[in-house]
């Protein structure tokens, strides 16, 4: 993935092999000795339940096949929401 990730941005991250997809704010992504990465996250929301989750979350951040920002969601052509409204909702969290 070649996205710059900024800390306190909101972010659609996926994972295609589990079929699950989240918005969130980017935290930072911490790398071990190892060369292991973990993504840390907040205010998320999953798709399967379109409910914000107030909450720090940290997981492996080779689950992550895909990241998109708004600007990439409003680019796509199977979106209906235009980038205004994306942007209005993400300045209440």
């Amino acid at each position: 993935m070649d996205i710059k990730l900024i800390k306190g941005h909101r972010y659609l991250f996926h994972n295609q092999q589990f079929q699950f997809s989240f918005r969130a704010n980017f935290i930072d992504i911490i790398t071990r000795d190892d060369g292991y990465k973990t993504l840390r996250i907040d205010k998320y929301v999953c798709e399967s339940n379109d409910k914000l989750t107030d909450g720090f979350v940290a997981m492996p951040f080779s689950w992550i096949d895909k990241i998109e920002t708004l600007v990439d969601i409003t680019n796509s052509s199977n979106n209906i929401c235009c980038n205004d409204i994306l942007l209005e909702i993400d300045s209440f969290l």
